[in-house]
């Protein structure tokens, strides 16, 4: 039924699969009850582990170039995005962050930081070398009372400017490549998606050079919205994501407490 039998490996399907019947349940339970003093092998996937993560990569990037290939239309309309960037407590790492954003290959955007009101030390260093940087670029600051993610999410869905069509969600420590947005909101208008996340590398490092040289160490891949597996793992993604402005009023913005 479904997909089940495609994720089975050939020679295994007839000794573990059965019809979704009562009477083929009850004969293939009775066939392995009959068979366990016997050598049972275990089941194997038709695929392995790595086949299916290089299945997965070559497929988004099969539909990010074909995406690129079929969207002028899309692109000549530019829509607006709003980068929401969250903050707390440090101001070095914000600015690394903020001078990399400045490397973006799509033009129509703005960011704005809001600081979840880090302690007065932090504040004090945030006024004195990253607020200048952020003013020359033309990008916002808000300082909000301590709320948390989802409330300091909000006050910056607010402070949006009206004709932001896209929200880009992020935090003071993400990295992202110089292409992110163009990418995002490639894969959003290709597949009329309200909300799109990516792939992402897991790394540790204490400068920039380092984190670039060890980006590719690791890969952290979703498979997709499904519930069931959000029982054991994160399916969905990460936090950090692009969502439209359609789309996050229907939702109603992010959890406060």
């Amino acid at each position: 039924v479904g997909g089940i039998k495609e994720m089975i490996h050939p020679d295994d399907a007839d000794r573990c699969l059965f019809k979704p019947l009562p009477l083929s349940l009850a004969s293939k339970l009775h066939e392995k009850i009959v068979e366990t003093h016997k050598d049972i092998k275990p089941v194997r996937h038709s695929e392995t582990p790595a086949s299916i993560r290089s299945d997965i990569i070559a497929f988004h990037k099969q539909i990010h170039q074909q995406s690129s290939q079929n969207s002028f239309r899309r692109r000549k309309s530019n829509p607006k995005i709003t980068v929401c960037m969250t903050h707390y407590n440090r101001p070095k790492g914000l600015l690394t962050t903020l001078k990399e954003w400045k490397k973006q290959t799509y033009s129509n955007y703005e960011v704005i930081v809001v600081d979840d009101e880090s302690p007065e030390e932090a504040q004090k260093e945030l006024d004195e070398t990253v607020v200048p940087f952020i003013h020359k670029s033309g990008w916002k600051l808000l300082k909000v009372k301590h709320g948390y993610l989802g409330a300091a999410r909000n006050r910056c869905v607010e402070a949006a400017t009206q004709d932001t069509d896209f929200i880009f969600f992020t935090d003071d420590d993400d990295f992202v490549s110089i292409d992110a947005l163009q990418s995002l909101v490639d894969v959003a208008q290709h597949a009329q998606a309200d909300i799109v996340t990516a792939f992402f590398h897991q790394f540790r490092a204490t400068t920039l050079e380092e984190a670039i040289a060890k980006k590719k160490e690791s890969i952290w891949m979703f498979s997709g919205g499904s519930l069931a597996m959000g029982s054991i793992s994160n399916p969905f993604g990460g936090a950090l994501m692009l969502v439209s402005v359609k789309g996050l009023s229907t939702i109603g913005g992010f959890s406060e407490f």
